[in-house]
């Protein structure tokens, strides 16, 4: 199969980068409204509020370098996942140029490529803003679902 013929979709890759993250002690939420713009999936860690944001791309990973840049500010780190099949070594250098993490996506698995820079001085209040929205009507497991809410 050549890499014009995958019929992989961005929402086909969410379920295999959630398991990545869940397997760290990370809690996920999708599709995560940020002012006028949604993050793909957001994480905040069970134990301590360390958070991440993902955007997934199939192929052309220019499309989502600004705006996983611009979730460093609502995220102490960033990734961009990108299918396996379109990883370069261009993409592997301009996004890591960005202190963006890089998951090299698979049907059934994950692999970090490139970890993240981050920040590394605490949560901003944008964070905390986004923290106590996605969380505030969670029931008592914390477990992984769907959120739809605006946090600006």
């Amino acid at each position: 199969m050549t890499k014009e013929q995958i019929m992989v979709k961005e929402d086909d890759m969410k379920g295999v980068v959630i398991d990545y993250f869940v397997k760290q002690g990370f809690v996920g939420f999708q599709e995560v409204s940020v002012c006028q713009k949604r993050i793909d999936l957001y994480f905040i860690h069970r134990n301590y509020p360390k958070t991440i944001a993902v955007e997934l791309k199939l192929r052309k990973w220019k499309q989502v370098l600004r705006q996983a840049y611009q979730n460093l500010f609502y995220a102490q780190k960033s990734y961009v996942g990108l299918w396996h099949e379109f990883i370069t070594e261009k993409a592997i250098s301009e996004i890591s140029s960005y202190g963006l993490g890089i998951l090299k996506v698979k049907p059934d698995s994950v692999e970090l490529v490139a970890k993240p820079n981050g920040r590394h001085y605490g949560i901003l209040p944008s964070t905390w803003k986004i923290i106590n929205t996605i969380t505030s009507e969670r029931d008592d497991s914390f477990l992984w679902r769907d959120k739809n809410e605006n946090v600006c």
